[in-house]
């Protein structure tokens, strides 16, 4: 396995048994190097807020269970930003540089719980997701496979995510969801 498909099949175990702020640390390693193949001349904070720009529809759809898509140029803006801001500041630099993510993000175990709360941007399980397939389904993973056959469970479907890598056509089927550019 490479470092994308090592941190992905990571973030999969954490996942399993919710812990979401290592979920997401792995999450974000994987974002990282996944735009650093799209924008390898970019620093990483703008490769990662462009990155995010690109698959902010796409994040959105996972965590509202497909019921809120955002038009082409519309953009959903928070305290800190849009949701590419928010990504990086509060997120991943939180997180990689040692501080409490919990000060910053209150991560729901409701799928479809998103916004600001007491001042703390509220981050769900299903955009959890969103971020995690939004690394699984880009075309520049195509090549990525996760050791073993995991398995992730996408609207009652037991689905191997090897078969996902840099296959949107694929996710887009299963789901319905779908990625406007």
């Amino acid at each position: 396995m490479s470092v994308i498909s090592k941190r992905i099949f990571t973030a999969l175990q954490h996942l399993s048994i919710n812990d979401f702020e290592n979920a997401l640390i792995q999450i974000c390693i994987a974002i990282d190097a996944t735009s650093k193949k799209k924008w390898p001349k970019h620093g990483p904070g703008r490769r990662i807020r462009e990155y995010v720009k690109e698959y902010e529809t796409f994040i959105y759809q996972c965590a509202s269970g497909g019921k809120l898509k955002v038009a082409k140029g519309g953009v959903v803006t928070f305290n800190w930003g849009g949701l590419p801001d928010v990504t990086y500041k509060l997120i991943r630099c939180v997180l990689l540089h040692g501080d409490d993510i919990h000060d910053y993000v209150d991560i729901h175990s409701n799928a479809y719980v998103f916004g600001i709360n007491q001042g703390r941007f509220v981050l769900n399980t299903g955009m959890i997701w969103g971020f995690l397939y939004s690394v699984v389904i880009d075309i520049v993973n195509k090549n990525e496979r996760c050791d073993g056959e995991p398995s992730v469970f996408i609207l009652n479907q037991h689905i191997n995510l090897n078969n996902l890598w840099g296959n949107l056509s694929l996710f887009e089927k299963i789901t319905g969801y779908r990625k406007i550019l």
